[in-house]
């Protein structure tokens, strides 16, 4: 899965989690399970990288976590965050590095993986590596739209009027969308006109709340 922007990989496998309508009582974590109950182990690829690296330990301890995920014959996937780190990660003289054990797992099928990473850092890092790359098929998530961004927040209407006690218009939530879209240049749909809204409906409650009450 490549992106364009950080922060969408992890709504896309709630989303997946989601399409498939599970119940969420079964679940502790919503993107613990995705496609057909199957788990997901969230690696962080970053606490991995350093921990194999700064403090000098070899692969060992990642294959052992990794059998687990071989033992289930499909039901865990691995998602890997920031999946270009693993390149060389964990590599000492003559010891196998992170890839190359993930892609032995891959091309065995002992192993089902989703991995992000942006455009910038797969083109840098990952586009050369052809025999890993060839394990994946790639995805490209693009950022939302604003009528995309607009069907979210439609969504989430009736969410939000419930938790404040408020009413939310249509008009405002394309006025939302649009502006945001127009003048909110360092922050990315859906989260920030989520985040709009969310504060408009806050100050609108402590508006009415703040009213003086009528005496008769």
């Amino acid at each position: 899965m490549r992106k364009d922007i950080r922060g969408t990989h992890l709504a896309v496998v709630t989303g997946l989690f989601k399409a498939d309508q599970m119940d969420e009582n079964q679940v502790k974590n919503p993107v613990q399970y995705i496609r057909g109950g199957r788990p997901v182990t969230n690696a962080n690829t970053e606490e991995t990288y350093d921990a194999l690296n700064k403090y000098g330990q070899d692969i060992a301890d990642l294959a052992e976590r990794l059998k687990e995920v071989k033992l289930s014959d499909g039901k865990i996937i691995l998602f890997i965050d920031e999946r270009h780190l693993i390149l060389g990660a964990g590599q000492t003289s003559g010891a196998m590095d992170v890839a190359n054990l993930l892609n032995l797992m891959l091309a065995r099928g002992e192993l089902r993986c989703i991995g992000a990473t942006t455009l910038d850092e797969y083109r840098q890092h990952l586009e050369k590596e052809k025999v890993f790359e060839r394990r994946f098929q790639q995805v490209l998530v693009k950022m939302l739209s604003v009528p995309d961004a607009v069907s979210i927040l439609r969504g989430l209407k009736e969410r939000y009027e419930s938790h404040h006690g408020v009413q939310i218009l249509g008009a405002a939530i394309i006025a939302t969308a649009s502006l945001a879209d127009r003048y909110i240049k360092e922050r990315f749909m859906p989260a920030k006109i989520i985040d709009i809204i969310d504060e408009a409906c806050a100050n609108v409650r402590v508006e009415l709340d703040c009213q003086p009450e009528v005496i008769f």
